[in-house]
């Protein structure tokens, strides 16, 4: 008799869940989530025993090798993580595991944006850029070129690219220039950017052989004061807004077109995102990064397609990797879906001890905070229109650096009027977490 799968799932502090369930009874997962999450009863649990700072994801999965390794009497374990790593896939081959990823190169020469552009060199859907030696700059120069506000991002000479938009940092003035070299290691590069003036999209997609499954374009939340410094990463999405924009529809069609060609060349499997900029002067779209892997949000995303009847790119990911058939996971994904995710980080200028963290759960928005009604850890637990779920919260004791997730918030509604400005209901609420939390040195 065939084994059910087990998926090992590694991640460090603030996982969230991914709904793995949803899409077969019979599959497990194997995460170190924590707090209320582990009161899911068909979860079980790989503990980060470090809960005051995150730890390289192999060394978690090292740590616990050998209790995973005894799970293969019952089960077919396979690795799921977000980010690869040729570290795991050695304790892949070493131990006998599925590999539910790529290539770990491949991730490292598609998230690099200096490869990007060679992958792309003769399309002209890419933002326009330059690399800088960090000796050699300046920003009244860089200003002179780019003009007064530009995108700055280090690349690191070793290792992967940060994920999150935690490299990237928007450049207003001199002192947001000067604060950004402070966190550029001495071996990296430096590469400036146009800075484009527009909503930003993400639009995501699996492989399953030769056959494309996509989802979006859906607005990405980037730079929004309540829950940013100068940051111009990754804040959250709302997919239920989605866009209008026949111009938009149209462009994003023709670099997915491009992009698809391009990945099927280098023969990618299972799950990747697409993420996009639209430019509301010169009405053109650009490719801002590819993230030839799982995000943050496929779990959450996984939740909202369900909900709607939709076809789960999670599930198509895990077919993709296993060769299964999974049932109803063939249709054509639709656009019309509602969801948002808020991601709350540090925005404590130095690395700040976590002494104090609200309760995760559902709450309600009232008048000028939130109203805690009960115990939750997944949207499926979110009933109405004017609940929204906290959870994926930090430990107490967890050091968090600046930019550091430490909170998420989940609705079933809109959240956003766009990809910079958030829903006065949904700023408060947003402020009123953050405010929950005590920080100490």
């Amino acid at each position: 008799m065939k084994k059910s799968p087990i998926f090992i799932r590694p991640t460090n502090i603030c996982a969230l869940p991914l709904g793995i369930d949803l899409i077969s009874q019979e599959f497990r997962i194997l995460a170190n989530l924590g707090g209320e999450e582990k009161k899911i009863a068909q979860f079980c649990f790989l503990k980060n025993k470090s809960a005051q700072k995150t730890r390289p994801i192999a060394e978690i999965v090292r740590s616990a090798e050998k209790e995973i390794n005894q799970l293969k009497k019952d089960f077919e374990v396979w690795l799921l993580p977000y980010q690869p790593s040729e570290e795991l896939a050695k304790l892949c081959r070493k131990n006998n595991w599925g590999q539910a990823f790529n290539d770990p190169k491949l991730a490292k020469n598609l998230e690099s944006k200096n490869n990007l552009a060679k992958f792309f060199k003769n399309e002209n859907f890419l933002i326009p850029a330059q690399n800088y030696n960090r000796e050699k700059i300046s920003y009244s120069a860089l200003a002179k070129k780019w003009g007064a506000k530009f995108v700055a991002q280090f690349i690191p000479r070793f290792g992967l690219q940060p994920s999150g938009g935690k490299s990237t940092f928007f450049i207003k003035n001199s002192d947001d220039f000067i604060s950004f070299l402070e966190k550029v290691g001495k071996n990296d590069s430096i590469r400036i950017s146009k800075f484009v003036n527009g909503n930003a999209f993400a639009m995501n997609g699996c492989f399953v052989g030769k056959k494309l499954i996509s989802a979006g374009p859906f607005t990405q939340l980037i730079g929004i004061p309540e829950i940013d410094n100068h940051h111009v990463g990754y804040r959250g999405f709302d997919c239920s807004i989605g866009t209008n924009s026949d111009e938009i529809k149209k462009q994003s069609r023709e670099i997915q077109k491009v992009v698809r060609k391009k990945l099927l060349e280098i023969n990618y499997r299972g799950y990747f995102g697409i993420d996009l900029i639209f430019d509301e002067k010169e009405k053109k779209l650009y490719l801002v990064e590819i993230n030839p892997r799982m995000s943050g949000s496929t779990g959450i995303m996984n939740y909202i397609q369900k909900k709607f009847g939709d076809c789960s790119l999670l599930a198509n990911h895990i077919r993709a990797f296993l060769g299964e058939k999974i049932e109803n996971e063939n249709k054509k994904a639709k656009s019309k879906l509602r969801g948002s995710l808020i991601l709350i980080r540090s925005l404590e200028k130095n690395k700040m001890k976590i002494a104090k963290i609200p309760k995760s759960g559902i709450y309600e928005i009232t008048e000028n905070e939130l109203k805690f009604l009960r115990a939750g850890w997944s949207p499926t637990q979110v009933k109405s229109q004017n609940e929204v779920l906290i959870f994926g919260l930090v430990p107490t004791n967890f050091r968090a650096k600046n930019g550091e997730r430490i909170a998420n918030i989940f609705s079933w509604k809109s959240v956003s009027r766009g990809s910079y400005e958030l829903r006065p209901k949904f700023a408060k609420a947003a402020k009123w977490i953050y405010r929950q939390f005590k920080f100490a040195k």
